[in-house]
């Protein structure tokens, strides 16, 4: 460890020059230990033990083995220390001691030796148990990775995103935390029961019973707090959760929420939790500070007691009695120090393993879904066929088998004959029979809701089968419904851990239409790609989903959940013709389709679905007999208003997306931010101390009395040890007479154990309540600063997952672990400088050899310093990959899955944690490096003052003497503390510094002395005027819109399109003013975006979240979307209906069909659709339409064509081009006209 330690004091540290990490601490080698035992423990687990808790501690038993064989050679010379010190009074006082040793010198020789080996001893066994703790760490993230790959749909549904990931930081990290102090709650009670036998043997029996009975006591509360703590941490986890995911879905909807101007509403909604969370807090630490306060002066007294009982029996001690006395006492010192951080920990983790166990316990697909091997078939005849026998399919585990030995074989993927038991309102399949030959083309189409997506998802297993038969010939390649993108480059992404061909990565960029735009990306394939895509459009997302799909070396079947409802029409047909019936003609191929029906009679077989069912299954000309909806879908193409079509819904500035270049800047700027050395770091934090940022100013009153108030706590504690000295020096004995009698040194003792306790609980609950206090409204502050940030500015640099781990783990910090740290810090810090002090008392030589241990010791902290910060950078450099492909498989799963990826993506997530573990247990072992020699250091010190009571034997009071000697063992792993309180107090600071940065976010410009506020009936007539509007995203970046100028009046209905980056979405974020927001202007407009977003809450809350209509009204809406029907089925609860993280437990077309609703309860003069239709079956887009039509009669409606056929029913055109309005009047006009754009796409979209 010295070496790096070196070196990271002379230069930045690179990941290169950690070594890596020994093959039996890999998370492979830890894998392996943990499932061996993990099976065991499901059994042989007593029911009070958590299954993972007994796995772990099975897993680690040699580990506690030698940790236990250090800390009993460690409590041996411990008991050793107060007989040292009781022959060094005696030398002292020219007595006989117990070792019959009559030279001084050899007495303080002992004593080193045995402060050496004590120290030791428990450093060795610390860092044991660091060592058990990062691999157990290890194991835990490890264990939630795999258990996430096997998850069933159901059971994904009732975990979010957020719940599953704290399992694997927090969570982990508390398991951690268990192995590393929590033997210290069962050493401690060992360290009482020695100490209460010693005394009983030096003094009395009677008052060894007596303490004994108060330790237990204490011992007893003690647990009972924990208890109680540990129920009270159970509440703030859950309530810390549902914050979190609050934020999290506000920032990712940033943008419609700025939209419709609910950023005031939704932080009302985040602070009521986190109201309730601060109450939780606020109980926690009051117990925890009562527990913390009861054990510290459990030493006390215990000793107080003990010596009472001792006088008022014996009559009288000497001061070498009553020292020795304390020095016996304070062997439980460490152990009374340590038990309330170990039960809290036993306590956090036992909450921890116990929700491990709840995940872990959790629903998993069949054994043939989560099953990654290479699918072999017995008969390659059937090689890509699919075949589903009157099959049930349910979301909810509905039934179990009746008949599991039952198995009917055909090839692969084959799930036994079960009995169906529907008793849930889960959506279900119901006797599905479906036959598909290999190598056919079956398109899938029906209403909203119906079961399209269902059906490919139980084709792909993600369904429970209740009953039936299922087979699937060969490997699956999937395309779902929303693309699924990594955060990384393009070509990664088509790749997907496959080797590169050239030629057929080309052939595939060609024929999914992607070479073009590749072309004008910065860096072409090789540009990053942001969290979820974020710099991509929808379209280019889902053709880059096509291209992973069609990109596998080896695929039998081609399973597509409407890919084509994201492009508009020529690339759908390019994409149809080139990709699915071109590159991929030979697969079997199953395409859901929402549009673009002219592409039915090209299929070899089409399935109709409504409700759950197969309604119609067989060729073109048969199903259309029976539907002639879809006949006329198709021959609305070709007239005169052409099926509908997307003209650019892959555009790069759209109003749900973000400007491609600035965005893919900002995710290779957030790449390198992430290497920024500790100078720059440094650097920030310098700066931000100059300005108003700091969290409490250094001279802020509340600083002073928190300090003061720990001296005078301390203080007295001192007092109350001296006082014991002085008592025993005047006590009667021999015939002589006190001034006083015992009863009143026993009251002032008393009243001084009683102050003590006044103070030390006080000064724990100030410091606390201040902690609190700036936490709840740090939090405030800096949470309307996010929500109240411009979108171009912050929210299109900055990912969401950076400013989401800010509010979660940062906050966490600051909320649970600082004030334990700054509570740690200053009571180390009292008692060391107490004991420095009384040592002091007895000769200014003593002070003296403080001035070069204060060098020395100064100097170890600035070398172990800038080494830490360099270890810890690189920690939470590596740390971020770990949740990165963590997050990006939990939104991945289906497609995992259906490519058979889960060893690939387990492989990748054990690099990930074994880069970071290297880095972790690096920075263990440098603490632990930084405590030993720390230690030693308090060994010279004991060293020092012994050396100095045997010298100056004939010249120093016992008085003196004694306490000197008693306050110096107390150094004993006082000066680690006092520098490890620093260090990680230091580290629990960065977390504030990271929120205080978000007081430098740009603030939204209020355009106050240009727009006049006018309230709610603003605006009266809904007229749009622009008048030579420039837009720009962010300075650096080029005018996206360059001198817009039409008027369109009240009522009047605009539809805006162009090609491909021609500025259509950039108009609608001038005119919300998205880049210099209004917001008076924002509250009296609606939009309805092309990505639906939803929030967890219920059904009501998401269509008004103000409370502002009544349930008729509601329900009126419901009806006018086509969803009132949908909704009395999904459950008894109506608008209660909760809606899950996300809208998850909705389909795309309802999620989009609740935010037109949404869009219709506000009632707003001016309102923009962006391609609103796009994730919904023809007939029901007809019916919307007609709905948009009808319902926003009167209003001024703008709408982004993406389908030419949504806006020819428009009074008005605009065409734009390059940013400006190339041409604007009515279709008529337009299309008039022989060079027009707009006659052109039209013209362009009928050939299609």
């Amino acid at each position: 460890m010295q070496p790096l330690v070196s070196l990271g004091a002379q230069r930045v540290l690179e990941q290169a020059d950690i070594w890596p990490l020994c093959l039996q601490d890999t998370c492979n080698s830890l894998a392996i230990r943990f499932e061996a035992q993990y099976p065991l423990a499901k059994t042989n687990a007593p029911r009070s033990i958590p299954i993972v808790a007994w796995a772990l501690l099975r897993t680690f038993r040699g580990a506690f083995v030698t940790q236990t064989a250090n800390y009993v050679l460690h409590l041996t010379t411990m008991v050793l220390q107060p007989f040292v010190a009781q022959a060094m009074l005696d030398y002292l006082n020219h007595r006989d001691n117990v070792f019959g040793i009559s030279n001084g010198y050899a007495l303080v020789a002992l004593m080193a030796v045995v402060s050496f080996i004590s120290i030791t001893t428990v450093n060795f066994a610390g860092f044991t148990g660091t060592k058990a703790g990062a691999n157990a760490r290890s194991i835990v993230m490890n264990v939630v990775f795999q258990k996430a790959l096997r998850l069933s749909s159901a059971a994904r549904q009732s975990y979010t995103t957020g719940e599953i990931t704290t399992l694997m930081s927090v969570d982990a990290e508390r398991v951690s935390a268990c192995f590393v102090v929590g033997m210290w709650a069962f050493i401690a009670p060992v360290s009482f029961v020695v100490t209460v036998v010693l005394i009983g043997i030096l003094y009395s029996w009677v008052a060894a019973i007596v303490g004994a009975t108060l330790l237990v006591a204490v011992i007893v509360a003690s647990l009972r707090m924990a208890k109680h703590m540990g129920q009270l941490q159970a509440q703030l986890l859950s309530k810390a959760e549902e914050r979190v995911r609050m934020t999290s879905e506000s920032l990712q909807g940033i943008r419609v929420m700025k939209y419709y101007a609910w950023e005031d509403a939704m932080a009302q909604r985040i602070e009521s939790i986190r109201v309730v969370e601060v109450q939780l807090y606020r109980k926690f630490q009051f117990w925890n500070m009562l527990n913390s306060t009861l054990l510290f002066l459990t030493p006390l007294l215990f000793g107080g007691v003990v010596l009472a009982i001792c006088v008022a029996i014996k009559g009288s001690l000497s001061v070498t009695q009553v020292f020795t006395l304390i020095a016996v006492v304070n062997i439980s010192r460490l152990g009374v120090s340590l038990f309330p951080n170990a039960v809290a920990a036993i306590s956090q983790a036992r909450v921890a393993c116990i929700r491990l166990d709840r995940y872990l316990a959790s629903e998993e697909l069949s054994a043939s879904v989560i099953t990654d091997d290479t699918q072999q078939v017995l008969d390659h005849s059937k090689t890509g066929e699919i075949s589903i026998r009157n099959a049930t399919f349910s979301w909810g585990r509905d039934g179990e088998p009746s008949h599991p030995a039952d198995s009917r074989v055909h090839n692969n993927v084959v799930e036994s004959e079960v009995e169906a038991a529907p008793s849930s309102p889960e959506f279900q399949l119901v006797n599905v029979d479906l036959h598909v030959k290999p190598g056919s083309l079956v398109v899938i189409v029906g209403a909203v809701g119906a079961g399209k997506s269902s059906l490919l998802s139980a084709m792909l297993g993600e369904m429970h089968q209740l009953d039936g038969e299922r087979s699937l010939g060969g490997d699956v390649s999937y395309v779902g419904q929303e693309a699924w993108i990594r955060n990384a480059t393009v070509e990664k992404n088509i790749l997907f851990e496959e080797e590169l061909e050239p030629e057929r990565y080309a052939q595939v960029l060609e024929c999914t239409q992607l070479a073009q735009d590749l072309a004008v990306l910065p860096n072409g394939d090789q540009t990053e790609i942001g969290e979820r895509g974020i710099n991509l459009s929808g379209g280019q997302k889902a053709r880059i989903s096509m291209a992973r799909a069609v990109y596998r070396s080896h695929y039998d079947i081609l399973v597509m959940d409407d890919p084509l409802s994201a492009v508009d029409a020529h690339v759908a047909h390019a994409m149809f013709d080139q990709c699915i019936n071109g590159m991929a003609r030979n697969k079997t191929r199953l395409l859901v389709l929402n549009g673009h029906y002219d592409l039915l009679p090209h299929a070899d077989q089409i399935v109709v679905m409504r409700a759950g069912k197969i309604v119609a299954n067989g060729p073109f000309d048969k199903v259309v007999a029976r539907f002639p909806d879809l006949k006329y879908s198709r021959q609305e193409t070709a007239a005169p208003q052409p099926q509908p079509n997307a003209i650019e819904s892959e555009e790069i500035a759209g109003s749900s997306h973000t400007p491609t270049t600035g965005a893919v800047e900002a995710t290779s700027e957030d790449e390198k931010a992430g290497y920024e050395s500790a100078d720059s770091v440094d650097m920030a934090i310098e700066q931000e101390s100059l300005g108003d940022g700091k969290l409490v100013e250094i001279e802020d009153p509340v600083v002073s009395v928190v300090a003061l108030a720990y001296a005078i706590g301390q203080s007295v504690r001192v007092l109350a040890d001296w006082w014991q000295g002085y008592w025993a020096q005047n006590m009667a004995r021999d015939g002589s007479s006190s001034t006083h009698s015992n009863v009143w040194f026993g009251l002032w003792f008393l009243g001084w154990i009683v102050l003590c306790c006044i103070v030390t609980f006080g000064r724990g609950l100030l410091l606390m309540e201040v902690c609190i206090r700036i936490s709840t409204n740090l939090h405030n502050e800096l949470l309307r600063r996010v929500l109240q940030a411009p979108v171009n500015r912050y929210f299109d640099v900055t990912p969401v997952g950076r400013i989401i781990n800010r509010f979660s783990n940062d906050l966490d910090q600051v909320d649970a672990t600082l004030p334990q740290q700054y509570h740690n810090l200053l009571q180390s810090l009292a008692v060391f400088m107490g004991c420095l002090a009384v040592c002091g008392l007895a000769s200014y030589w003593i002070v003296l050899t403080y001035v070069p241990m204060f060098f020395v010791f100064i100097g170890t902290g600035w070398y172990f310093k800038k080494s830490s910060r360099e270890i810890k950078r690189l920690d939470g450099i590596t740390r971020t990959p770990i949740f990165n492909l963590f997050g990006e498989t939990l939104t991945g799963l289906s497609t995992i899955r259906a490519f058979r990826m889960q060893s690939a993506f387990a492989r990748l997530n054990k690099q990930a944690i074994d880069a970071n573990g290297a880095i972790y247990w690096t920075y263990t072992c440098a603490a632990r490096w930084l405590a030993i020699r720390l230690d030693w250091l308090s060994v010279c010190i004991i060293t020092f003052v012994s050396l100095f009571v045997v010298v100056s034997r004939d010249h120093l009071s016992p008085l003196i003497a004694g306490i000197s000697i008693t306050y110096s063992l107390m150094l004993t792993t006082m000066v680690q503390w006092v520098v490890r309180a620093f260090d990680m107090t230091d580290n629990a600071m960065t977390s504030v510094e990271r929120l205080l940065h978000f007081r430098t976010i740009p603030a939204e410009i209020d355009e106050e002395d240009s727009v006049s506020v006018a309230g709610k009936s603003w605006p009266r007539a809904g007229a749009i005027h622009f008048d030579n509007r420039q837009l720009r995203y962010r300075p650096e970046l080029p005018l996206a819109l360059r001198g817009v100028s039409m008027t369109v009046a009240g009522g009047e209905k605009l539809g805006i399109c162009g090609r491909t980056g021609a500025g259509k979405s950039s108009l609608i974020v001038a005119l919300f003013r998205i880049c210099e927001i209004d917001r008076a202007s924002i509250f009296a407009l609606a939009i309805i975006p092309q990505d639906p977003v939803l929030y967890s809450g219920t059904l009501r809350e998401n269509l008004d979240p103000f409370h502002e209509h009544d349930d008729d009204a509601i329900w009126s809406v419901l009806r006018h979307v086509h969803l009132a029907d949908a909704v009395t089925t999904w459950s008894s609860c109506g608008l209660d209906f909760a809606v899950s993280e996300k809208g998850g437990n909705l389909s795309v077309g309802q999620r989009q069909l609740l935010c037109i609703g949404r869009a219709l309860l506000k009632k707003s003069r001016v309102v923009v659709l962006d391609e609103a239709t796009a994730n919904v079956d023809s007939v029901t887009d007809a019916l919307i339409q007609h709905t948009i039509q009808h319902e926003f009669q009167g209003k001024t409606v703008l709408i982004i064509a993406h389908r030419i056929n949504t806006i020819m029913h428009c009074d008005k055109i605009a065409v734009m081009d390059a940013g400006r309005v190339a041409e604007f009047g009515s279709p008529q006009e337009l299309l008039g006209r022989s060079d027009s754009i707009f006659a052109s796409l039209q013209k362009r979209s009928q050939q299609s």
